[in-house]
């Protein structure tokens, strides 16, 4: 070998040992890059425990490249974490780490002994080690860039001007020509009144030996069909002629009877209702005593009289057709008087007629409506008032 490639080659070993200093120079260390790089350690208690406690906890956290102090760090502002553990009586340790930035606790808990000394030792070391971690990663996270400011609104653009409409003519301007045909139309309101008129026939006792003494009549009725359907009814019927027989006498009789019934709907369905009434009235009652062995002069005159009636009905309405209405009625008349009719011959006293007091009655008949809405709508109608 000449001297010119020993020459070379001593040239190349200085180019080398020279240039690695200069790269690992040029590379940053971690600390470098992390202002806060130190942490503050205090270990008590436990004697025989500190020092290797001390030594391991300083290994582990070597190895994310922090410096570990026993005292206040002489720079404020590199300090990470402070860090204090304390070894209880029965082989375990107290552990707090607090963040140095802002002095809020990052962890606290109490690590039990597990097995060995050097078990322990190292769960509570790896304990720290991992607290002091997650700081030093929250302190290397890069700050989060502002949020654009939001854009600024587009102004609305102007709505459109509405179109011009034609000039119209105030109403008190108008000609009285435009007027003359205006006609103004109120809303029609349809009343719940109604005028039924209505036609029956009857029968029922009146006296002890009249039998059953059929009727006839009629009525009108003032009603209305909302609600309980209060209605006002007049009835006026006629009784035909009875014949009652006693000894030596017998007697003719028939009346005539006025009512006035005030009824409410007790129960009512599409086509059947049930009505109650109760009120008053009287009976003209005429009584004519005939005889076929006494004269005439013995019998007197033909007698009439007004007895006071207090009178209660049950009524079954049964619609028909629109506006006809079946009626059935169970009815009781009270007469309020006590009457008999007697014959006085020469001292002998012959009763020809004692009508009862309480006198029940059944009567048929149809209703017809006048006025107004009908009892029934259709099925096809929409019904009027409330039930029905």
């Amino acid at each position: 070998m000449t001297w010119r490639s020993k020459a070379c080659g001593v040239l190349a070993s200085i180019l080398v040992v020279s240039a690695s200093p200069l790269a690992r120079a040029d590379e940053p260390s971690r600390s470098s890059r992390v202002s806060r790089h130190v942490v503050e350690l205090n270990v008590t208690g436990g004697q025989d425990d500190v020092a290797v406690l001390d030594a391991t906890i300083r290994e582990l956290l070597g190895r994310l490249q922090l410096v570990v102090t026993h005292g206040p760090a002489l720079d404020r502002s590199t300090v990470l974490a402070r860090v204090s553990v304390a070894m209880t009586s029965v082989g375990g340790a107290r552990v707090e780490v607090i963040d140095a930035r802002d002095g809020h606790v990052v962890m606290q808990r109490t690590v039990p002994k597990e097995g060995s000394s050097s078990i322990t030792r190292e769960a509570i070391a790896h304990a720290v080690q991992s607290a002091v971690e997650a700081q030093l990663l929250d302190a290397e996270a890069p700050a989060a860039e502002p949020a654009p400011a939001p854009a600024a609104p587009e102004s609305p653009s102007p709505a459109p001007a509405p179109a011009p409409t034609p000039a119209t003519m105030p109403l008190e301007q108008a000609p009285p020509e435009a007027l003359k045909d205006v006609v103004v139309e109120k809303p029609a309101s349809r009343s719940t009144m109604a005028l039924d008129v209505a036609t029956f026939g009857g029968f029922g006792p009146i006296a002890r030996g009249s039998g059953i003494v059929p009727r006839v009549g009629a009525g009108v009725t003032l009603a209305s069909r909302a609600g309980v359907r209060p209605a006002l009814t007049l009835i006026g019927a006629y009784a035909l002629p009875f014949d009652n027989d006693a000894a030596f006498v017998s007697s003719r009789t028939s009346f005539v009877s006025i009512r006035a019934l005030p009824s409410l709907q007790l129960v009512g369905f599409s086509q059947v209702a049930i009505d109650l009434s109760a009120g008053g009235g009287f009976d003209v009652l005429s009584v004519q005593p005939t005889s076929t062995v006494l004269p005439a002069s013995a019998l007197g005159q033909d007698t009439s009289r007004i007895d006071p009636l207090l009178t209660s009905m049950l009524t079954a309405r049964i619609g028909i057709v629109p506006g006809v209405v079946l009626l059935a009625s169970a009815g009781i008349d009270v007469d309020l008087s006590t009457r008999a009719y007697i014959v006085d011959n020469a001292g002998t006293r012959t009763e020809v007629l004692s009508p009862w007091r309480v006198r029940p009655a059944i009567v048929l008949g149809f209703a017809f409506t006048a006025l107004g809405p009908a009892a029934f709508a259709a099925p096809d109608e929409p019904k009027q008032g409330g039930r029905s």
